[in-house]
């Protein structure tokens, strides 16, 4: 599975505009694709398709509006079947090397910078217009971005504000992995089985990992509805 994340400020405009998230998207996975479709003409195989689904995540697991994308693609392409075979083969590829997530979010970075300079001539879509955008401004204000937080690691790579993860792989032959790694990408923002009432009438949510010092947010119930109301995707989108 690949991980892309984005900077603050365009998180903030991707929470508002879904053209502007599939567009984003779209510059991703011809990215991605490209960087397989070049390792196997490496190897020899010249006319290859690939084949990718991506969850478009809103939130992260402190119930933060924190808009990314995970990307599950098998670790090689098919081969484009003659006129006297009946289906494509499949080409398995070695796992990406840290130099190269490196080099393919230099790459994602400077097309979706030159797609959001675009953008942002004359729009002021990173300021608070109404009362929801004040919401999903507080929500992203609630955390640090990840790459200020923690060490590079092996399959992973930080630039500009962005962050491309590549270091989650399974066997080929493990489908309860894959169904696994699936419903993770499927999943809802919010774990009932996390979320418990407190005597005085606040609600405590249990988050995955530690942030700043907490593992427990303890809010009421005003404010969790205000943190669920900048997760639910915009109206009329997919």
């Amino acid at each position: 599975m690949w991980t892309l994340t984005f900077p603050r400020r365009l998180r903030f405009a991707l929470a508002k505009d879904a053209r502007l998230a599939t567009t984003i998207l779209g510059i991703w996975h011809r990215a991605l694709a490209s960087f397989y479709r070049l390792l196997a003409k490496k190897d020899g195989f010249r006319v290859t398709r690939t084949g990718a689904v991506t969850f478009v995540h809103r939130f992260s697991s402190s119930l933060a509006l924190n808009v990314h994308f995970h990307t599950v693609m098998p670790d090689g392409v098919f081969a484009v079947p003659a006129p006297d075979e009946e289906r494509a083969s499949f080409i398995a590829l070695p796992p990406p090397k840290t130099e190269e997530v490196e080099h393919l979010l230099t790459r994602v970075v400077k097309r979706v910078t030159r797609c959001m300079t675009r953008y942002f001539e004359g729009r002021s879509d990173d300021v608070a217009l109404d009362a929801m955008d004040a919401l999903a401004a507080a929500s992203m204000a609630t955390r640090k971005d990840g790459a200020l937080e923690r060490r590079q690691g092996r399959q992973e790579a930080f630039l500009e504000g962005f962050s491309l993860h590549a270091a989650t792989h399974l066997h080929r032959n493990d489908r309860a992995g894959l169904e696994r790694l699936c419903r993770y990408g499927a999943r809802g923002p919010l774990s009932l089985g996390r979320l418990t009432k407190v005597a005085d009438g606040q609600v405590r949510y249990t988050m995955k990992r530690v942030i700043r010092g907490k593992q427990d947010l303890v809010i009421t119930g005003l404010e969790l509805v205000e943190k669920l109301a900048v997760l639910i995707p915009p109206p009329r989108v997919n």
